[in-house]
């Protein structure tokens, strides 16, 4: 019975009265309010490509490619095809931003970050040629990157073993070198500091991919 009510429900969605590309592309005004015509604005070949993860870098004209541990990008402008490098563990995401005031000069204004397995590694975009820049920022995690938020320049991972990390990078110009680390509000060392009596139980971080927020909330003590 339950099989037979399956197949007409199929059925009956499979036959349902379908928008034609006409009323779709041109004339259907409830669909389309504003603007009534798709229209392509260019047509780029894209070459094959084995790859375990992709996406798009519209600010650099860019395609990204991450296959394994190797990271390559294809620049559909030009139809280039460009091997960054291989690193030491999978790529797990590709994004781009504009860094923290005070970080570089004007040479660079956006920042490509990879995020793999077990590193984050940040580059530099020159602004006329758009060529990575090696920025020497790169910093260890324990756990695998699942997600990511960037916001202002600021970046926050969180990864699979339950905690959210803000990766800090710094540029000391009285020590002429660049720091970069990740930093858990959950196990700062400042919390260390505080007596057990005076902490707050079942203390949880929380991030909110959607909305960009990232909170603390804890029940009373």
């Amino acid at each position: 019975m339950k099989k037979q009510q399956l197949f007409n429900e199929t059925r009956a969605y499979e036959e349902r009265e379908k928008y034609s590309k006409k009323e779709i592309f041109t004339t259907c005004s409830h669909l389309f309010s504003k603007t009534k015509y798709l229209n392509a604005k260019a047509e780029h070949s894209i070459p094959v490509q084995k790859y375990d993860r992709c996406g798009i870098i519209p600010q650099l004209s860019v395609i990204w490619y991450a296959f394994n541990y190797r990271l390559s990008f294809f620049r559909y402008e030009t139809n280039e095809l460009e091997k960054i490098t291989t690193f030491s563990s999978k790529v797990q995401f590709v994004d781009i931003f504009i860094p923290k005031k005070g970080i570089f000069n004007e040479k660079i204004y956006y920042c490509i970050v990879v995020f793999t397995e077990s590193q984050v590694i940040i580059y530099g975009i020159d602004n006329k040629t758009k060529a990575l820049i090696n920025t020497n920022y790169v910093c260890a995690v324990s756990s695998k990157p699942i997600c990511h938020i960037i916001n202002n320049g600021n970046i926050f991972i969180g990864c699979e073993n339950g905690n959210v990390y803000s990766v800090i990078y710094k540029s000391l110009d009285s020590w002429s070198f660049n720091m970069m680390y990740l930093y858990n509000p959950d196990s700062s060392y400042i919390s260390c500091l505080v007596p057990t009596s005076l902490k707050r139980k079942n203390q949880e971080l929380n991030v909110c991919l959607p909305k960009r927020i990232l909170w603390l909330h804890w029940e009373k003590f």
